[in-house]
């Protein structure tokens, strides 16, 4: 029984009444020792001893049952409020039916606790009992529930497979009678999500947990079967494990008990501390800046400080890389300020676009260190010689190569020998750091019009004073500990040799991230989910409009906690959905490459930086 126990639980469901919920359960298969093997398993019953209780109980269970009408949910609180009036007249009472177990817990203080109820008693009740009474249950069912509880798991994939067929029916039913009934907004919103589901763009979550100390396994539960199981996770942004770093998790655990857990403001107004100051003292150090500002995303750091710069900096172009982030996309679109887009690491395309403009005019190169869905790097030496010779200052995003390149995880701009040479760093806390929030580092004035202008940070409320303490020590150790940087690197190494042995296409790059190209989102959908169903490996689909139309990938992120065995089992993993799904035919010998060289010298320049 605890496997349909489980399933109970999990759609929120009393089996008293579940045919008050569209479950087709025969009349024999109800019966005394059925209900009595079930009354002390039903969450809303189970500790309720009094009246007031009992009918409380009844509510919730209205609340949050899963139905379908209002009808359906009133029913459910009458036959847990009170007992049905025919049945008191029966029984010769008005009011209360003290005949009935279950009824008598519902409306007696003086009446006997549920678990106290023998099988006798519900024998002697079980004509009397609404549940059974109004299903017309007689002696003989008690047979077939002896004979059903021997044979539950059969029970249970059937109870199962008219659960999901009835929903997916309702569902249908509701979906045609709501798009007749549908308002002139909801219609549109309505056509929106459609096209998304038609084009196979339409985002569904994977809902995991992950097991505290064993990352990069987690538990994954499928919706369909209730189903749970271990997994691999081969696309968390967690690049070193650092999220579950001992060092990282006590950290955070003190500062919750010196400081408690919100902030309590924004920075201006009762929500900055010294735990922000000093995480913001470690970022400056990381880069060699003299200052660096906080905000609550990587993405509102971007949009902040392009929000602010356009405000102080007059008439200001920037020129940004055409595979640039959304997150600065979508900053420089609010910002209404001009803007030049250059083909992705073209500096001729940068050069050309850079001469057309007045040498005395305020400028901005905003462009990104490693490109999060290709996995390219800028040629930031020659980024920074054109920034000098036109005078315009440069915007580097390193969200995706802080902690993982350079001597001390400042980035590739370290790795290079570069950082004096950039104006504005942006990075975030929440990938090689494994915490949250991101951040903004430059010189003193730089930082001060930031934090005097960007609206996004003055507006909001600032980062947990224990999420700001736990990433100041993640960088504190990932900055003495290189290791971690050369584990993550050959173990992206091991995976683009291994792929490339077994002619599985992914996009070259000098970068730790692996784009295993598919070219088709619906196809992208489905290796997805065979990966993870048939093989327990989580590699999340990446399709329009994070990639280009034609260039959907799956996206892999290898870790130092990864090892050779799951390397090995990612790859046979891989192998075996492009055959079962013949994703070879969506490309050619072209993206076949050979990694070695490559990663070779970029581990070469990480590892002597």
């Amino acid at each position: 029984m605890k496997g349909l126990n489980k399933f109970i639980q999990a759609n929120k469901q009393c089996p008293f009444l579940y045919n008050h919920f569209k479950i087709d359960v025969s009349r024999n298969q109800i019966a005394s020792d059925f209900l009595k093997k079930f009354v002390n398993l039903c969450p809303h019953l189970k500790n309720a001893n009094k009246m007031n209780e009992r009918e409380a109980s009844g509510q919730t269970v209205s609340a949050c049952a899963s139905t379908n009408t209002t009808t359906h949910v009133a029913a459910a609180a009458s036959f847990f409020s009170k007992c049905p009036i025919n049945h008191s007249k029966l029984l010769g009472k008005k009011e209360k039916c003290t005949g009935c177990p279950h009824n008598a817990c519902l409306h007696s203080n003086e009446a006997p606790l549920l678990n106290e109820i023998t099988e006798k008693t519900l024998q002697e009740s079980s004509q009397k009992c609404p549940f059974v009474g109004l299903l017309n249950i007689d002696n003989s069912t008690e047979t077939a529930a002896s004979k059903l509880l021997k044979n539950q798991e059969e029970y249970e994939q059937s109870v199962k497979k008219n659960f999901i067929m009835k929903n997916k029916s309702i569902q249908l039913d509701n979906q045609e009678t709501s798009e007749k009934e549908l308002n002139e907004y909801d219609q549109q919103f309505a056509n929106a999500i459609k096209g998304l589901k038609t084009e196979g763009r339409y985002r569904v979550f994977n809902h995991i947990k992950k097991i505290a100390g064993r990352f990069p396994k987690a538990l994954y539960t499928d919706s369909a079967t209730n189903e749970t199981k271990e997994i691999t996770v081969w696309c968390s942004n967690d690049y070193l494990g650092m999220g579950q770093h001992p060092t990282v998790r006590q950290a955070m655990i003190d500062a919750v008990k010196e400081t408690g857990v919100g902030a309590g403001g924004t920075r201006n107004i009762g929500g900055s501390s010294i735990y922000h100051t000093q995480l913001e003292s470690e970022l400056a150090d990381l880069h060699f800046k003299e200052k660096a500002i906080v905000m609550s995303s990587g993405f509102v750091a971007n949009q902040g400080a392009i929000n602010a710069l356009t405000k102080v900096l007059k008439d200001v172009i920037y020129l940004s890389d055409e595979k640039n982030h959304a997150s600065i996309i979508e900053g420089i679109r609010n910002s209404k300020a001009d803007k030049v887009v250059w083909k992705h690491n073209d500096m001729e395309d940068l050069e050309n676009k850079l001469k057309q403009l007045p040498l005395e005019r305020n400028k901005i190169i905003i462009f990104e260190s490693v490109y999060s869905m290709s996995g390219t790097i800028s040629p930031i030496g020659e980024v920074c010689k054109l920034a000098k010779k036109y005078n315009a200052l440069t915007f580097i995003d390193e969200v995706h190569a802080i902690g993982l390149y350079g001597k001390r995880g400042g980035g590739v701009a370290e790795m290079m020998g570069l950082m004096d040479q950039i104006d504005i760093f942006s990075g975030t806390l929440g990938k090689a750091y494994g915490c949250v929030g991101g951040y903004i580092a430059g010189n003193s004035l730089l930082i001060d019009c930031i934090r005097s202008f960007a609206q996004n940070f003055i507006f909001t409320t600032s980062i947990p004073p224990c999420i700001a303490q736990a990433a100041k020590t993640s960088i504190a150790y990932v900055k003495e500990h290189n290791e971690l940087r050369e584990r993550l690197h050959f173990i992206a190494r091991l995976i683009k040799k291994r792929c490339n042995d077994k002619n599985i296409p992914i996009l070259p790059n000098e970068s730790h991230i692996i784009p295993v190209f598919i070219g088709d989102a619906k196809k992208a959908k489905m290796a997805s989910d065979l990966l993870m169903q048939k093989y327990d490996i989580y590699v999340q689909p990446i399709n329009y409009p994070t990639v280009p139309k034609g260039q959907e990938l799956l996206r892999i992120s290898p870790t130092p906690n990864h090892n050779e065995d799951m390397v090995e089992k990612l790859v046979l993993a891989l192998e075996g959905v492009f055959e079962e799904l013949q994703l070879r035919e969506n490309f050619g010998q072209e993206l076949s490459h050979n990694f070695t060289e490559p990663l070779s010298l970029a581990e070469k320049l990480i590892i002597t930086a």
